[in-house]
């Protein structure tokens, strides 16, 4: 079962990322839904919600470092 979990909430995050991506979103409304997707429970993740949490926020600022350098080689 929490192989399952980990699956559904990778899932869920991995395309809240495509979604900041893509401009659907914005930041924070990206974070609040890590936040819901993300269980708190101790058996529910492998790692701890908050480093979990972190993860997927890098991956924001990931984007919006390669998005800036791509628009200052535009310039």
């Amino acid at each position: 079962m929490v192989g399952d979990t980990l699956v559904t909430v990778t899932t869920k995050c991995l395309n809240i990322v495509e979604q900041y991506r893509t401009g659907d979103i914005y930041k924070g409304d990206a974070i609040y839904e890590f936040i819901k997707a993300i269980p708190t429970g101790e058996t529910e993740t492998a790692k701890s919600p908050g480093k979990t949490l972190k993860s997927y926020i890098s991956m924001l600022d990931n984007w919006d470092c390669e998005r800036t350098l791509s628009e200052a080689d535009k310039h």
